[in-house]
C-alpha cells in the first residue's frame, strides 16, 4: 500500500476531476439561437404591448404605450428575420395585442378630446365652479343631465 491521497499521484499531483456529463433528458440549444444573443426589442414590444392593452383605457397613455409597443416589436421582428437573434414569437405577440391595444386606446383617447370639447360638459364644469352649495352642485347634475338627454 502507498501513502499517496486517493485522487492524487505517487508525485503529489492532482489528478483531472471526471468529466461532467450533463443531467438526463438536457438537450442543449438549437443551433442558430446559441450563437445569437436574446432579441431585446422583442421583448420590450411585448412588454409595452401587454401594459398598453392594460393601460388602453388611460386617454393618451395607452396610445403612447400602443405605438412604441409597435414600433419596438417590428424592429425585434426584423431583427428575428434577419437571423440576428431569436424572439420572433415574442415579436410577433408584440405585433399582435400592440396591434389591438392601438384602436382601443385611440377610441378612448378620441372618446375624451371629444368630451372635454362639448358644450354641455363645458356648462357642468363652469356651472360647478360657481357652485357655493351641496345643492347647488346637484343643480348643476341635474342641468346636465338634462342637456345630454335632448
Amino acid at each position: 500500500m502507498s501513502d499517496v491521497p486517493p485522487g492524487d499521484d505517487q508525485h503529489g499531483r492532482t489528478a483531472p476531476p471526471p468529466e461532467r456529463q450533463p443531467p438526463p433528458g438536457w438537450t442543449p440549444p438549437a443551433p442558430g439561437l446559441a450563437a445569437h444573443g436574446g432579441n431585446r426589442s422583442a421583448v420590450a414590444g411585448l412588454v409595452l404591448a401587454i401594459f398598453a392593452g392594460l393601460l388602453c383605457w388611460l386617454p393618451f397613455v395607452g396610445l403612447g404605450l400602443a405605438v412604441l409597443a409597435l414600433v419596438f416589436s417590428i424592429l425585434g421582428l426584423k431583427k428575428a428575420k434577419r437571423g440576428e437573434a431569436g424572439g420572433r414569437g415574442l415579436a410577433v405577440g408584440g405585433v399582435v395585442v400592440g396591434g389591438i391595444a392601438l384602436p382601443l386606446a385611440l377610441l378612448f383617447t378620441v372618446a375624451l378630446v371629444a368630451l372635454l370639447n362639448n358644450e354641455e360638459f363645458r356648462d357642468l364644469t363652469d356651472c360647478l365652479a360657481q357652485a357655493e352649495t351641496a345643492a347647488d352642485e346637484v343643480n348643476c347634475r341635474e342641468l346636465f343631465k338634462q342637456g345630454v338627454g335632448r
